[in-house]
């Protein structure tokens, strides 16, 4: 029966502390891999940040560009309009000038 204690104390247990010794070991490279694949991700996040910051910057950039293509546009038009009313208004005046003066029949007859 000794010799049988002394078997399993010797072979058995060190066996099982040899178990017990690598699995220390394996936790302690999960936490490293776990650490280095942690880093990545966080590198890779910094990189997707800065691609769609990039890429958020240049469309803000387009849609100023495009509100200043349009709002010059509507100028002109605004421009156009606004001068075809004031000759419109200069058009309508010459004609009331007309109509008052004594030329008006002259110019009444002279388009019939």
């Amino acid at each position: 029966m000794e010799d049988d204690l002394k078997e399993l104390e010797n072979c058995l247990l060190t066996r099982y502390h040899h178990v017990v010794s690598h699995i220390m070991g394996q936790r302690s490279d999960l936490r490293t891999n776990y650490k280095i694949l942690t880093k990545a991700l966080k590198k890779q996040q910094e990189t997707l940040h800065k691609e769609i910051d990039t890429v958020i910057g240049r469309m803000q950039s387009e849609i100023v560009d495009m509100e200043f293509a349009y709002e010059e546009a509507l100028k002109r038009q605004e421009n156009v309009l606004n001068h075809t009313i004031i000759e419109m208004s200069q058009v309508i005046q010459d004609l009331k000038n007309i109509s008052l003066s004594k030329d008006y029949y002259t110019v009444c007859k002279y388009n019939s």
